[in-house]
């Protein structure tokens, strides 16, 4: 019995894999137009600022200017937020 299940597993594994395949390329393909704005928001930020200008204004363009900025977004957010709880 083993000997006749072992192929015909493997046959349908093969046969139902690719379409396991193809609806998840479709799934994605459906919700694709999600991941970017509408053509007429592209562009318009609205009232928000960008997350790489310092609270001075300057803009942060490299690595060291992004971990320093990541600093003061996390030091205004615990200040308006208070302190995280210790972890259990």
């Amino acid at each position: 019995m083993q000997k006749f299940w072992s192929p015909v597993a493997l046959l349908i594994t093969s046969l139902v894999s690719p379409l396991i395949a193809q609806e998840r390329v479709a799934a994605w393909n459906r919700i694709k137009p999600y991941f970017q704005p509408p053509a007429e928001l592209q562009n318009d930020l609205g009232e928000y600022r960008s997350p790489l200008l310092f609270a001075d204004g300057t803009s942060a363009k490299s690595a060291d200017d992004w971990a320093r900025r990541r600093v003061e977004i996390r030091d205004e957010w615990m200040s308006r937020l208070g302190q995280w709880p210790p972890f259990i």
